[in-house]
């Protein structure tokens, strides 16, 4: 995609510009679902963050797919499958139930990936690590 049909899409009356806000919280709580078509991710605070505010996710594998999972807090979908993504956000929208039963799930799971839970977790493995000798191969 090229700038200037970028910029004819982002000029369109139906998408909204929002100023700069460094509490990001107002935008996932008028959400009704978190739709992440990524192609890769470095770091995927985004999706942590609409999980903790429970919002069903909608993503690629590459997009969160490794802490949502498809069919309990979202669903996974292919990022180049297009009818498979219309389908899946027409599911959502359509279906109240499945996504309050996504969100409840999707916060409960986001509850697993607190600074403080990862950081005990990545500490025990430490730890663990540290009690063998490390082996080097000659």
């Amino acid at each position: 995609m090229d700038l200037i049909s970028c910029s004819k899409i982002l000029s369109r009356p139906d998408v909204v510009h929002s100023p700069y806000n460094p509490d990001i919280s107002w935008a996932y709580r008028q959400a009704d679902i978190f739709a992440f078509p990524s192609l890769e991710e470095g770091g995927l605070q985004v999706t942590y963050e609409a999980m903790a505010h429970g919002l069903p996710v909608l993503t690629s594998p590459m997009g969160a797919g490794s802490i949502a999972r498809d069919g309990i807090d979202g669903m996974i979908v292919a990022p180049y499958e297009q009818d498979a993504w219309v389908e899946a956000l027409q599911k959502l929208a359509s279906s109240p139930d499945l996504r309050t039963r996504f969100s409840d799930a999707a916060r409960q799971r986001a509850q697993e990936f607190t600074w403080e839970r990862v950081a005990n977790r990545r500490a025990k493995l430490m730890l663990e690590k540290l009690k063998y000798p490390i082996l080097s191969v000659q």
